[in-house]
């Protein structure tokens, strides 16, 4: 099939260059290389919230690019995940299949939201930081909580995208034996997907890692999976 006649490679494409770019400044970002460094604890309270305060603030630009960057990664998934509900099998295996399909779309567009309710709810409050009436101590712990409640929102839809992808990875169809790429793709990105939730429920010092593989390798690789699957698929 010629390029002009890949549109789900186009697709899968495009996702990974945005997750790859979202995960990097992920990165950059909170190891220091790039942008600004958060401040060290210790010394007077109030000084270190009005230095936290500010950090966060100088971070945010980085922040936008890469939720939104990781928006674009998620619709990206989402789209695929349609792809899969329409393809044709035979009725045994239609319903299972067709249901993970809409929960890992729906999973997806669940992250996204929260990517982006993150980004409004912050900024937010970074503008009425301007003005002196309001607490600096009360402005940044209202980033910490839209900084956490965008982590439950997101792990929500990737326990749900995790719980479609088993539901994908379940069913054996005619021709697949259990080294199919995809079904492989299914178990790795929703064991990587409920290990990132995990993680990140517990506050562990893993989440930072486990987050990297799922973005920069596991991810990835179920989408060009996904994505040539869904190409051989498309009738021509």
């Amino acid at each position: 099939m010629s390029a002009a006649l890949r549109p789900w490679w186009g697709v899968g494409g495009a996702s990974v260059v945005a997750l790859w770019t979202s995960s990097g400044l992920y990165v950059g970002s909170t190891s220091g290389l790039m942008g600004p460094k958060e401040p060290e604890s210790g010394g007077p309270l109030a000084e270190y919230v009005e230095s936290y305060l500010a950090y966060r603030k100088a971070l945010f630009p980085y922040e936008q690019w890469q939720n939104w960057m990781l928006t674009l990664a998620l619709l990206g998934i989402g789209l695929l995940a349609a792809g899969l509900f329409v393809v044709p099998r035979d009725s045994r295996q239609a319903i299972p299949i067709r249901l993970g399909s809409l929960a890992l779309a729906a999973g997806a567009v669940v992250a996204a939201v929260a990517q982006v309710a993150y980004l409004g709810a912050v900024e937010k409050v970074f503008a009425v930081s301007e003005i002196a009436y309001f607490d600096t101590g009360s402005l940044a712990t209202m980033v910490d909580a839209a900084t956490r409640t965008d982590d439950y929102v997101e792990n929500l839809g990737f326990l749900v995208m995790a719980a479609g992808l088993v539901m994908l990875a379940w069913p054996r169809e005619a021709g697949d034996d259990a080294t199919s790429g995809l079904r492989v793709a299914n178990w790795a990105l929703a064991i990587a997907l409920t290990a990132a939730v995990m993680s990140s429920f517990t506050e562990s010092v893993l989440a930072i890692p486990v987050l990297l593989v799922v973005g920069f390798a596991v991810a990835p690789a179920w989408i060009l999976v996904a994505a040539r699957k869904l190409d051989r698929s498309t009738p021509r």
